[in-house]
């Protein structure tokens, strides 16, 4: 019998980072993004319940299910705080980067550095400088240096960018785009602190130049045989989809108790056909992002390339995730007296907020993020 149901596992998973979202991740979440460091603790937490692990261990015969359980662990961390999600995927995107396209050697690498329960960042870098980069005329490239490469460019917005050993940097070569593991210590490489950005201070963002830095044939992902960067693209827009997911969902849980607690003219908000209507809308919105992000996954868990399929999902959650923020800001009064509601109240990224704030200074953040993560983060081509 065909289900569309989650299977037990993924159920399982689901209700462990739900948990953990509520009781770890929010509590931490506002202090992280004031202070501008992610908590360790919190990290560590997430780490131990195997998602980096589970990527890294060989399977005779994979779960094809697998990239759908990613999309449930990044759905369940964004609706916890996006920062958290983001710092989460930046690694696993990273991990699964190399053990789908790295050679056998580089496999063996990854798993000896990952082995053990420390917390290890690892981060792709795609992002360029400027709003309207688009990955079709990446200026970062890769040349011959004789029996190396020769690495020449700048990436943007590179989370925890100081603090990655390692990182696999996308760049442009003459056989198209190409992917490369590089040393955060070698020569050439420079690190600087990131201009700002709207919120997720606590992921560190760093711009990260290559001058003429040198690489060895074998930091090329897949070494001899080229890896197919277009999949490797389309999984990193699922995922921060699924983010996009969790952090729509977030404002969705957010302002609904309000409009059916809060009375005016004497009914409750929810009642009133404008805020029902929308509240409607998205109640179907949320679903809708999420099959689309599953559709994407079960695509690329099927060794299709999926570019197509990611790319609707990057648009349709990008779309509806900005609306649904927007929306919030929209549901009570900005100056409502009584708006007074429980935690979690989140901010910026997702995370608790002073009840001192509002509600409409609470959600306009959101929408701030949504926008950083729909626009800057996953814009490109999409073939």
């Amino acid at each position: 019998m065909i289900s569309f149901q989650p299977t037990e596992e993924e159920l399982l998973t689901q209700s462990l980072l739900r948990s953990l979202a509520v009781e770890i991740v929010r509590p931490a979440a506002f202090a992280a993004d004031r202070d501008g460091a992610m908590s360790q603790t919190v990290l560590t937490q997430i780490w131990e319940t195997g998602p980096v692990e589970a990527l890294l261990t060989p399977a005779a015969d994979p779960d094809p299910r697998s990239r759908v359980l990613s999309c449930i662990i990044y759905e369940e961390l964004g609706w916890g705080d996006t920062a958290t999600a983001l710092a989460v995927a930046a690694t696993m995107g990273f991990v699964q980067a190399i053990i789908d396209y790295g050679s056998v050697a580089q496999k063996e690498s990854l798993r000896q550095s990952f082995a053990g329960s420390r917390v290890r960042p690892g981060v792709v870098l795609v992002q360029e400088a400027g709003f309207g980069f688009d990955i079709a005329r990446m200026a970062t490239r890769v040349e011959r240096a004789g029996d190396g490469y020769r690495l020449e460019g700048a990436k943007s917005f590179v989370p925890f960018g100081g603090h990655c050993p390692q990182m696999l940097v996308v760049a442009r070569s003459g056989e198209g785009l190409d992917a490369f593991i590089v040393p955060v210590t070698a020569k050439g490489v420079e690190i600087a602190e990131a201009k700002g950005t709207l919120g997720l201070k606590s992921l560190q963002f760093a711009d990260v130049t290559f001058r003429s830095v040198l690489l060895p044939s074998s930091a090329r992902l897949g070494e001899n045989v080229r890896a197919d960067i277009h999949t490797l693209l389309a999984s990193a827009r699922v995922a921060i989809s699924s983010i996009l997911t969790g952090l729509a969902r977030a404002v969705f849980d957010h302002i609904t108790p309000y409009t059916q607690d809060r009375v005016a003219h004497g009914s409750a908000l929810a009642k009133k056909q404008s805020v029902a209507f929308r509240l409607a809308d998205m109640f179907i919105d949320i679903p809708s992002m999420r099959w689309l992000c599953w559709q994407a996954a079960a695509a690329l868990a099927k060794g299709r390339r999926a570019s197509r399929e990611a790319r609707l999902a990057q648009l349709h959650c990008a779309d509806r995730a900005v609306w649904i923020a927007d929306e919030g800001v929209d549901a009570p009064p900005a100056t409502d007296p009584d708006v007074h509601l429980s935690p979690p109240q989140h901010g910026e990224n997702g995370e608790q907020e002073p009840a001192e704030l509002g509600h409409a200074a609470i959600i306009t953040h959101r929408v701030e993020k949504m926008i950083f993560c729909s626009f800057v983060k996953i814009s490109g081509e999409t073939k």
